[in-house]
C-alpha cells in the first residue's frame, strides 16, 4: 500500500470536509467523518463515521475507528488495513474485498454474507455470531479468530485453514465444510453437525 500524504487533521477542518464526497490523501485523527462516497490513499485514526455513510475505500489505513452497526454493503475495498477497529454489527454483505487486512477487530454479529474476498486476512479478530453465509473467497487467511456461533452455511471455505480459530457452536452444512482445514479436535466437533456418531 502506498503511504497517504499529509492532509487535514483537526476538527476545525470538518466544514471543508463536508463540502466533498471523496477523501483523498488525507490524515485524520479523532474526527467524525461526514457522509462520503470514497476513501482513497488516507490514514484515519480513532475516527467515527456518520451513520448514513456508505462508502468504498482503497489504499487506506483505518486504525481504532468506529464502524459499529454501519451499512457498508455492496461496496468495494482494495488494499485496505483495518486495525483494532470496532465493527460490531457492521453490514458488509455482497461487498468486495481485495488484498485487505483485518487485525484485532471486533466484528461480532458482522454480516459478511455473500461477500467476495480475495487475498485477504483476518488476524486476532472477534467474529462471534457473524454471518458468513454464501461467502466467496480465494486465498483467505484466518489466524486466531473467534468464530463462535458464526453462520457458515453455503460459504465457499475450500483450503481455508481455521485450525487455530475458535469454532464452538458454528452453524454449518456439508458443502461449506468441504475442503476446510481444521484440527483433530475441531473435526470431532464438526462431525456432530453432520449427524456423525463416533464410537469409542
Amino acid at each position: 500500500m502506498k503511504s497517504p500524504k499529509a492532509g487535514l487533521r483537526t476538527k476545525a477542518d470538518e466544514k471543508i470536509l463536508r463540502e466533498t464526497e471523496d477523501f483523498y490523501a488525507l490524515e485524520c485523527e479523532q474526527m467524525e467523518i461526514p457522509s462520503i462516497r470514497l476513501v482513497d490513499s488516507c490514514e484515519l485514526k480513532r475516527c467515527t463515521f456518520e451513520t448514513e455513510s456508505s462508502f468504498g475505500a482503497m489504499d487506506t489505513f483505518f486504525t481504532t475507528c468506529d464502524f459499529n452497526n454501519m451499512d457498508l454493503s455492496n461496496q468495494s475495498f482494495y488494499r485496505c488495513v483495518f486495525a483494532d477497529c470496532r465493527m460490531i454489527g457492521i453490514d458488509l454483505h455482497e461487498s468486495v474485498f481485495r488484498d485487505c487486512l483485518f487485525q484485532k477487530c471486533r466484528m461480532d454479529m458482522a454480516n459478511l454474507s455473500k461477500a467476495d474476498l480475495k487475498d485477504c486476512a483476518f488476524i486476532d479478530c472477534q467474529l462471534s455470531q457473524a454471518s458468513l453465509m454464501e461467502l466467496k473467497q480465494k486465498s483467505l487467511k484466518m489466524e486466531n479468530c473467534d468464530l463462535s456461533e458464526a453462520e457458515l452455511s453455503g460459504a465457499d471455505l475450500r483450503d481455508l485453514d481455521v485450525s487455530n480459530c475458535r469454532l464452538s457452536g458454528v452453524i454449518a452444512d456439508l458443502n461449506c465444510l468441504k475442503g476446510l482445514v481444521v484440527s483433530d479436535e475441531q473435526a470431532l466437533m464438526l462431525s456432530g453437525l453432520l449427524g456423525i456418531r463416533i464410537k469409542e
